[in-house]
C-alpha cells in the first residue's frame, strides 16, 4: 500500500505509539530506532504493548507493532485528502512509523491538537526543508490510530 509522504518502498510492519518528549521530535526518532531494532530482532511482538523510558524520563514511547493486514485502515485513512490548517501548534504526541528489515525507515509525528504531521526518515519524501503534512478532515484517522494503540502511561505534552 502507498503511504502519503513515504517513497513507495516495500516495508515489513508499521509500529503505532504514543510518546511524550521534553528533549524535542529529533529525540524521539533517535529513541524510536533503538526501541525498534532491540524489539524487532526478538520477534513475536506483534500486537503486544512495547515501551521505552522509565517514568520521570525525558523521552518515553508506548506502542504496538501491526502487521500490514492490520494496516490498511490505518492508511486508507491517511491517505485522505488533506484537510485545511487554520492554525498549528504542532505539539506530536503520537506517531506512525514504518519498519523494514528491522530498521525505522519512515516515520510521522502527529499532532491532532492542529491536525499536523512532521514526517522524517529515509523512506520519506522529502518536500522541502521540513516535509509536514496537513491532515484529512473529520475523526478517522484520529479514532482509526487510538483504538489500536494501547492506553497511554504518561501525560499529553502541551
Amino acid at each position: 500500500m502507498e503511504i502519503v509522504g513515504r517513497a513507495d518502498k516495500p516495508w515489513d510492519a508499521a509500529f503505532i505509539f504514543h510518546f511524550y518528549s521534553s528533549e524535542g521530535d529529533q529525540a524521539v526518532a533517535e529513541r524510536l530506532q533503538k526501541l525498534i531494532a532491540r524489539k524487532a530482532g526478538s520477534g513475536g511482538t506483534f500486537g503486544k504493548q512495547v515501551s521505552a523510558g522509565k517514568r520521570g524520563a525525558p523521552c518515553l514511547i508506548s506502542g504496538r507493532f501491526l502487521e500490514r493486514k492490520e494496516c490498511y485502515e490505518l492508511f486508507e485513512a491517511w491517505n485522505a485528502p488533506e484537510g485545511e490548517m487554520h492554525w498549528m501548534c504542532y505539539t506530536p504526541n503520537h506517531g506512525i512509523a514504518t519498519v523494514r528489515d528491522g530498521v525505522l525507515d519512515w516515520l510521522a509525528l502527529i499532532c491532532f491538537q492542529c491536525a499536523n504531521a512532521g514526517i522524517s526518515g529515509s523512506s520519506a519524501l522529502q518536500a522541502g526543508p521540513s516535509p509536514n503534512r496537513n491532515l484529512p478532515e473529520g475523526p478517522l484517522l484520529h479514532d482509526h490510530l487510538i483504538g489500536l494503540l494501547p492506553e497511554r502511561p504518561f501525560p499529553i505534552r502541551m
